[in-house]
């Protein structure tokens, strides 16, 4: 049998030697005792410590807990709320949406001196702290609004003293709110402190029109579908004869606002373009976005005027422009970033991010740690339990530190990273510094990921940590997904043996890990488990363009054909396998190489990325619901690549649930609403 081509290079420059070398051979025939290392090498460097740490880890999990306990309690609830859907998935969304705008009074309400106070009388209700939490999980996006947005700024604040307890976070949930927290949270918001007593109340919502700022009240739902948190959500304005009301117009206002900002304050400039790798060039074009749009409506500004919203120059973009946001879009300077730019304007709130739309995609995350039985209480209370999570840990370090030797590259995490991953973004402050420091650049989380893209790219994710470490990246049991690409990218990028990997220097405190660390304890099938591809992030993207629709449904069918070859042949495998070792009478190594190639257990999951979250929206600049689990790209405006959001991962949000039927705007997305609940 001839012998494969090895594992390509997947970077001419960066170091190839880490803490986690391949320096020892895959035909080692014995692995060493795991250790847990306390440091390890990223790239040049040595961590001086761990980033993340096991205790964080617990916290994060009894978070996930709480959340998902959350979930149960709202669907199973027989409590008769006004407006409240039956059907268990549109639901959730209507409850979403109400978080959502929870959170919003909360954020709003936040003071300078709350991140002195405890955080057991600070922590917000446990649907407030979920939105809260996902917003996190959008890191470059979180820390931008915390530098541009004023009102956000108490918030970042408060977040990294909730970075700083999360290993207390278990015994805070386990406890009953303190006084002071339900008492502060209801004389600062003015609704009650628990979620569901809260639905009771939380029935309708004053919005401004965006034409001339008359004040509306307007219900989150009603029967005819035309409430706030409803897909076809529209109202008129209180002023006689002035216009309808809709989330599209309330989008294209937030944007026509950030396009009349006047001033150098951090609020001038575009989301999208304040927090950026390269900030110089990115905010000099969102200067030049500004004064292109004045100049194409031959608007003179009142020289007078020197910061803040230009409220003449607002109205002059809207009505240009019909409180339209595709033509908006069509005033705006092309770049690199303008479908970052326009994602930030799917949802009228003040944030860059979609809130609903990102805590929905979590709920996927969420469900598969709780199926690993890893947010269990007590899962981790014994010392060798803790072992799958020094795994993951360990993982976690080696992933950063693939990153550090090929930048240009899509990395998609483990399961088990993900986890690591994310309780390191909630400690933003930690976060950013440590991106920085090992990285040399800030390491954005990408949660909306078109699902070919995502699955090539675990293609490439498993041969990249195959070639720098020397073990196999998943153990899941999971058949790799799509076209194998790792062999056609050879030619162009290079080649080289496993044990041409020179070896990692040593640092004066720990000796280089060997490869056993990053191999799934046997004692642990759950970490086996761990490591299939946290695929929450997919999404399927459809152009707007009939002829780039065709194009794009002929890819997705390739794409799908392929997959499902793959299983045949995995399938054809393990079958022969089986008859031979009846034919024989007795077990062979069969089923070892199977495990080889396919890794040690299976996972349950099934094959990676062949199930995207659902994702659906309605409204211009945004995308439009065609079906469940599909989104219409409006010529970039949602970003997945393609020069639109610059890889930032700046597509809109998803439902969670086939049974949505419609966008999932709630307190965001452009035209969104909450899946057609309840009408």
């Amino acid at each position: 049998m001839p012998v494969p081509d090895p594992p390509p290079v997947y970077s001419s420059t960066a170091e190839a030697d880490s803490v986690l070398s391949a320096s020892t051979t895959l035909a080692d025939a014995q692995l060493p005792a795991y250790t847990f290392p306390t440091t390890f090498q990223i790239g040049r460097k040595w961590t001086e410590g761990l980033l993340v740490d096991i205790q964080s880890i617990k916290g994060h999990l009894a978070l996930l807990h709480a959340f998902s306990s959350l979930k149960e309690e709202v669907i199973a609830s027989k409590e008769e709320i006004g407006g409240m859907p039956k059907d268990p998935a549109r639901r959730w969304t209507w409850f979403v949406g109400l978080a959502v705008e929870r959170f919003d009074l909360w954020c709003q309400a936040l003071g300078g001196k709350d991140a002195l106070l405890p955080l057991e009388d600070t922590l917000p209700p446990l649907d407030v702290l979920m939105v809260w939490h996902s917003y996190m999980l959008n890191p470059r996006w979180y820390a931008e609004d915390g530098q541009r947005i004023p009102l956000c700024q108490p918030l970042v604040e408060l977040g990294k003293v909730f970075g700083k307890e999360l290993h207390r976070l278990s015994t805070i949930l386990d406890a009953p709110p303190t006084d002071r927290r339900m008492n502060t949270y209801y004389e600062r918001v003015g609704l009650p402190y628990f979620p569901l007593q809260s639905a009771h109340v939380s029935v309708e919502k004053t919005v401004k029109c965006p034409k001339c700022l008359s004040e509306a009240v307007v219900p989150y739902m009603t029967t005819s579908g035309t409430g706030y948190l409803q897909e076809g959500f529209s109202a008129l304005c209180p002023r006689f004869g002035c216009t309808t009301i809709n989330k599209e117009r309330l989008c294209a206002r937030k944007l026509a606002e950030n396009l009349s900002r006047m001033g150098e304050a951090p609020d001038s400039f575009l989301p999208g373009t304040f927090f950026t790798d390269s900030p110089a060039a990115n905010q000099k074009y969102s200067r030049d976005i500004t004064w292109v749009i004045r100049d194409t409506i031959n608007y003179d500004p009142d020289t007078k005027f020197d910061s803040g919203i230009h409220e003449d120059l607002c109205v002059r973009i809207l009505e240009d422009t019909k409180y339209s946001m595709p033509y908006l879009r069509a005033k705006i300077v092309r770049g690199k970033l303008l479908g970052r730019i326009m994602s930030a304007h799917l949802s009228p709130l003040i944030y860059s991010v979609d809130l609903v739309g990102a805590v929905l995609r979590q709920c996927s995350f969420v469900e598969k740690m709780v199926n690993l039985g890893w947010t269990k209480p007590g899962c981790f209370n014994a010392t060798e339990d803790e072992l799958a999570l020094q795994h993951a840990i360990t993982r976690y370090h080696a992933f950063l530190d693939l990153m550090s030797s090929s930048p240009a590259s899509f990395f998609v995490p483990t399961l088990d990273i993900d986890l690591v991953w994310h309780t390191h973004q909630l400690t933003s402050a930690k976060y950013a510094k440590d991106c920085q420091k090992y990285l040399g650049r800030f390491i954005d989380h990408d949660d909306k990921v078109d699902m070919p893209k995502l699955s090539s790219s675990f293609d490439l994710t498993c041969r990249a940590w195959q070639s720098r470490f020397g073990v196999k990246y998943t153990y899941c049991g999971c058949a790799l997904p799509g076209e194998t690409i790792g062999r056609r990218l050879s030619s162009f990028i290079g080649r080289m043996s496993i044990s041409s990997s020179s070896s990692a220097p040593e640092s004066p405190s720990q000796a280089p890990a060997k490869k056993s660390q990053l191999t799934p304890p046997e004692s642990r099938l759950d970490s086996h488990a761990a490591t299939h591809a946290s695929e929450h992030a997919a999404v399927r993207f459809v152009a707007r363009n009939k002829d780039k629709k065709t194009i794009a449904d002929a890819c997705e069918r390739t794409f799908k054909d392929k997959v499902l070859r793959r299983e045949k042949r995995h399938e054809a495998e393990q079958a022969k396998a089986r008859k031979l070792e009846e034919k024989s009478g007795k077990s062979t190594d069969s089923k070892k190489n199977r495990d080889d190639e396919y890794g040690a257990a299976w996972c349950g999951y099934g094959a990676p990325f062949l199930l995207p979250v659902p994702l659906m929206y309605y409204g211009a600049g945004g995308c439009v619901g065609i079906g469940a689990g599909t989104v219409v790209d409006h010529g970039g405006a949602c970003g997945n690549g393609n020069g639109a959001c610059g890889g930032g991962g700046c597509s809109a949000g998803g439902c969670g649930s086939n049974g949505c039927g419609g966008g999932c705007g709630g307190g965001g997305g452009c035209g969104g609403g909450c899946g057609g609940c309840g009408g």
